[in-house]
């Protein structure tokens, strides 16, 4: 039982690195799904509801980051475009 949570602890913080190129909602479910695997085998419970609802709420989160992180663009007045970041920045996105 110790390695099946071992594995698939390691399986979780490997899965942010093999998620490359892929939306934040597939993430989120990737990464929601082995965590909630992970989370049924140590407390004893079906580890597959466990993946099914952690990667149903891993989708909801992957959603909302990447609604978080739309941005308005602006015109700078010499045909150039630029979105502006938290900090005030200005990002141009030619």
């Amino acid at each position: 039982m110790k390695i099946a949570i071992l594995g698939l602890a390691s399986a979780v913080l490997l899965s942010g690195c093999a998620t490359d190129g892929m939306g934040d909602i597939s993430k989120g479910a990737i990464i929601g799904g082995v965590g909630g695997a992970a989370v049924s085998a140590a407390t004893g419970h079906d580890v597959v509801k466990g993946a099914v609802i952690g990667a149903a709420a891993g989708a909801v989160i992957g959603y909302v980051v990447k609604e978080g992180k739309k941005r308005e663009l602006y015109s700078d007045g010499h045909g150039h475009t630029y979105w502006v970041d938290d900090n005030g920045q200005q990002h141009y996105t030619d």
